[in-house]
């Protein structure tokens, strides 16, 4: 800012050709090309205007050559200036769905929309007509921050009850239109403060997990990144030093699975043999499903994906399993032909990618006989639902809860064991990893890096002690059993090898 100490403030005029605002005030600014005015309607404001100007001459202050004004006047002004052309959070959230849009999965799509609508109706005012909290996120998340249905319009025998609910959340998206506050309000550090600390809650009040706060922080932080590309912002407010947010004290982001929630092989086959019972012929359909995440290493969405040409399955010896996509279930309100999946290429690969696993005898058993039981879809598909539709995540979890409850004892049930079908898939890295494969050749085909495996999946399972006792003994001189007397990797000491 150019500034000057060298002021000139000239007496009040009244001009008789002005009706509006007679009375004028001019100063200049040494270095200004010519003088400043300010005009008012009625003298006593000419007076207090001047009396200000002369104030702060009295006071030393030094006056803006740009503006005119003294400088604390000119700094205030440009921000009241920035402000009045600052875009609001509305527009802008509404620009960052639409750029992420085309290139997002349904799952991110939906997990922008969720993080948008939490922070909008964060810094919502609460006034009295504001909506209820469930009609306000319901039109913000199925319809503001939802590129396709943002402007879908009804169809012509759309009932009264759809047409009633279609104008009550355009009602409430008018409403935030003109109740979001600018932009600038994020760049308050104080108001970011509390915009962290909301985030770091549910909706309930209970405390987010450290992970699941990460996902939404990384969410703002490219919020903040594509208003700087935009020219709306000049910086991130989250890299100002000056933010120094406390996170709370258990808010470590813990990548590593839990030791404790990790399966060995005698473990995992209790739970598929309980899965065969759970319902008359729902279990049985997923035994093969559940042995594909643990023998096969796959993540359950490639699995509900797998068809019959993309598996090796001779009568003899070890097969191979093929994944070229993975049917993710974000929803029809996300998918871009409105169905409820959406097949996706295999985790951070091309479209054209493919993973090919060799797999064991045992699973090369279960997959046979599944398909000799069941049959598979018309487009070669190995597991579909009792009605032949595709497998839901919602059904997959209700089994593996269910069966739970029948192939563990009171003990194990209460613990972190095999809670989730997903940690089938790290007790199968694991095994591998026991059982003397590189890590690089267990990362490929897991379909991960090798910093991923070494981080997340090296962990101890249960029913190894022994062999690692009997290897600790040669050094430390003890009495443990010799080493041919440990059980197989990947075996339970107690149970012998099939």
């Amino acid at each position: 800012m150019n500034t000057s100490h060298d002021v000139s403030i000239y007496k009040v005029e009244h001009r008789k050709d002005s009706r509006r605002r007679p009375y004028r005030v001019r100063w200049r600014v040494a270095g200004a090309p010519k003088p400043f005015w300010e005009q008012f309607a009625k003298e006593r404001q000419a007076e207090n205007f001047r009396s200000g100007l002369v104030a702060a001459t009295d006071r030393g202050e030094a006056f803006d050559v740009d503006s005119g004004y003294p400088v604390s006047i000119a700094a205030k002004r440009l921000e009241e200036a920035k402000r009045a052309n600052a875009v609001s959070t509305y527009v802008h959230f509404v620009e960052y769905i639409d750029h992420k849009w085309p290139v997002s999965a349904g799952n991110r799509r939906k997990a922008l929309a969720e993080v948008l609508t939490d922070v909008m109706c964060h810094l919502l005012p609460d006034r009295p007509d504001r909506p209820s909290e469930s009609v306000l996120r319901r039109a913000l998340f199925r319809r503001a921050f939802n590129t396709r249905d943002r402007n879908l319009a009804l169809p012509k025998n759309a009932s009264d009850a759809e047409r009633f609910v279609e104008q009550e959340l355009g009602d409430v998206v008018t409403w935030v239109k003109t109740h979001a506050p600018p932009l600038t309000v994020l760049t308050d550090l104080a108001a970011l403060r509390k915009l962290l600390d909301a985030m770091a809650r549910l909706q309930n009040g209970k405390s987010a997990s450290p992970a699941y706060f990460s996902k939404r922080r990384r969410i703002l932080y490219n919020l903040f990144k594509f208003a700087v590309t935009n020219k709306h912002l000049t910086a991130v407010p989250l890299d100002d030093p000056d933010l120094k947010w406390v996170k709370p004290s258990d808010f470590e982001v813990e990548d590593a699975i839990d030791p404790r929630s990790v399966g060995n092989v005698d473990q995992v086959e209790r739970m598929l043999t309980a899965v065969s019972y759970v319902g008359r012929t729902q279990g049985p359909r997923f035994v093969a499903f559940f042995a594909c995440v643990f023998y096969a290493m796959a993540r359950p969405e490639e699995v509900a994906d797998l068809r019959k040409d993309q598996c090796e399955l001779p009568e003899k010896g070890w097969g191979r399993l093929l994944f070229a996509g993975a049917a993710a279930v974000p929803g029809a309100a996300w998918t871009d032909d409105g169905e409820a999946h959406e097949l996706r290429a295999l985790k951070h690969r091309s479209r054209s990618a493919v993973r090919i696993v060799p797999i064991p005898p045992r699973l090369v058993t279960l997959l046979r006989q599944h398909i000799e039981t069941f049959k598979v879809a018309a487009d070669g598909r190995l597991f579909r639902t009792i009605n032949r539709g595709r497998i839901l995540p919602s059904t997959w979890w209700r089994v593996w809860s269910k069966a739970r409850d029948y192939g563990l004892s009171p003990i194990d049930r209460a613990s972190l064991l095999l809670k989730w079908a997903y940690l089938l898939r790290a007790s199968g890295v694991t095994a591998r990893l026991y059982a003397g494969v590189p890590d690089r050749q267990v990362a490929e085909w897991a379909g991960h890096s090798v910093e991923v495996l070494q981080r997340v999946y090296s962990r101890i399972l249960e029913g190894f002690d022994t062999k690692w006792h009997s290897k600790m003994d040669g050094v430390f001189g003890g009495d443990g059993p010799d080493e041919a007397e440990d059980p197989d990797p990947g075996q339970s000491p107690d149970t012998p090898r099939t």
